[in-house]
């Protein structure tokens, strides 16, 4: 372990910005004769002329002036066995390459560092607050950071990759401050040319390219990823036993599921936590699949929704769909679905009629939505990630019933505005234990037994349903239901 030897690679355009860290980072050293100093700037910038001293490995960046550039510039020549990507707001904890002697069982093996940077923003978010990995690993991609990037989001990219090889060795423990400063007002004309709003925008369209395409390596390519998103307090077992078939229905049909779980009664907050948590995947992801806590999907439902998907291409988001009850004012069941006027102030909500699910059922044809119920409902990544970070928040007007939207109809309308195409397969029809699951006849006549009235024609289901769902009972009030 003694011969491990480190490469500094530190890419900057400030003559004067880059000393005090490259005295950190020896001076924190316990063998600084191990540790190789590279800087690598730009051959027509500010350091034309400029006297570097002795000790420090000077690259000339010959292609683009950005950082990225510059990084793989430096780590093309670096000798060591360990690479780290420095800056020149990016310092050591004390006797770092100790710490970091300690994490790295072979030193010949593919591997990236995870380490704290201070910044609870970047830190919660999984991202590298510093890149450091192995020589193997640069051997392997054959650069520092995707070429394609200037100086946003390269990290992300650095850290999604390593994630999805599995190749991270935590060191969370390890602080290695970045003292970056979060107030643009103190951004030099350095930083606000990295930051500019077409750098984000032209990186993120990296980004997304190669997240789809795996960061270009191997198997993964074949694996299609799906976040569970499971929010909820009370889970049935019932619930607990079709999910589990679920997964492992996923597992050995080849998918690579990833279970989110969400442990609580409000459900605004609930999937307000999910959506903040996926718009900064750690891995890339293909689908997104909401199933509550009281619908017990099975894995025939996942399996129509998948296939779906890939006879309609042009989908964003396609849905199962199960009864809701009513209130106290309507004595009517009506499906989680519909159309959804978004010219109306009053978001015109029609659900769909009993007979339009039946006929389309038939006829295996979906049905174009405006909003539905997220009891069992698959969507693109993709359109999570563009409806930005706070999707569910409720959309308040008085007119309507409850004087807001509910969270999964504001997300639906939004994406509506945004163009998004959404559809219900009428073919899978999920159970809901917060009440009588109904499946047929229509519910109103269904309701009608409920309440005692004559009209069930001795049919055996609506005689069932008058035994056990009586006046002023509500069967879900523990969200066991009766099944029928």
């Amino acid at each position: 372990m003694s011969e491990m030897r480190f490469s500094i690679c530190h890419a900057t355009a400030r003559p004067d910005g880059w000393q005090e860290s490259y005295r950190a980072w020896l001076s924190q050293a316990t063998q600084p004769s191990q540790v190789e100093y590279i800087l690598a700037v730009d051959r027509d910038g500010p350091f034309e002329g400029y006297e570097f001293p002795e000790g420090v490995r000077v690259v000339w960046n010959e292609a683009r002036h950005c950082v990225v550039d510059a990084y793989n510039a430096a780590a093309s020549v670096a000798q060591g066995t360990v690479l780290i990507l420095g800056a020149d707001d990016m310092f050591p904890c004390p006797k770092w390459d100790r710490e970091l002697r300690k994490l790295i069982r072979d030193p010949q093996a593919d591997f990236v560092i995870q380490v704290s940077s201070g910044i609870a923003q970047h830190d919660n978010r999984g991202l590298m607050a510093l890149e450091i990995f192995s020589r193997a690993r640069y051997e392997r991609l054959g650069y520092a950071f995707w070429p394609e990037y200037e100086s946003m989001y390269p990290d992300d990219d650095f850290s999604e990759h390593a994630r999805q090889d599995g190749v991270v060795i935590d060191g969370r423990h390890l602080l290695f401050p970045h003292r970056h400063s979060c107030n643009e007002s103190d951004w030099d004309e350095v930083s606000r040319l990295e930051n500019d709003p077409e750098r984000y925008r032209r990186g993120f369209e990296v980004l997304r390219r190669r997240r789809r395409d795996r960061f270009g390596d191997g198997p993964c390519e074949t694996r299609t990823s799906i976040a569970l998103c499971l929010p909820g307090k009370s889970f049935s077992k019932d619930w607990v036993a079709n999910y589990t078939q679920v997964l492992i229905e996923l597992l050995l049909a080849g998918y690579d599921p990833c279970p989110l779980f969400g442990y609580g009664s409000n459900v605004f907050a609930t999937r307000a936590s999910f959506a903040l948590e996926l718009h900064h995947a750690p891995l890339p992801l293909d689908y997104v699949l909401w199933v509550d806590d009281d619908n017990p999907i099975q894995p025939h439902h996942v399996e129509q929704l998948l296939r779906d998907f890939q006879e309609h291409p042009d989908a964003d988001l396609i849905a199962g769909w199960y009864w809701v009850e009513p209130n106290r004012i309507e004595r009517k069941w009506f499906p989680a679905c519909g159309a959804l006027d978004l010219q109306k102030p009053e978001l015109g909500i029609r659900p769909y009629h009993w007979q339009e699910i039946k006929d389309a059922a038939a006829e295996s044809r979906l049905l174009p939505l405006g909003y539905v119920g997220f009891g069992c409902c698959l969507m693109r990544y993709q359109l999570l990630v563009d409806a930005g970070e706070n999707p569910f928040v409720p959309i308040v007007h008085p007119d309507l019933r409850w004087g807001m939207a509910a969270e999964d109809m504001s997300f639906c309308a939004r994406a509506m505005e945004r163009g998004a195409k959404l559809y219900v397969d009428p073919r899978v029809h999920v159970p809901h234990l917060k009440l009588m699951e109904i499946p047929d006849p229509p519910p109103d006549l269904a309701m009608a037994a409920a309440r005692g009235e004559s009209g069930d024609g001795g049919h055996p289901m609506l005689s069932r349903i008058k035994q056990v769902f009586k006046p002023g009972h509500r069967a879900n009030s523990q969200k066991q239901g009766v099944n029928v």
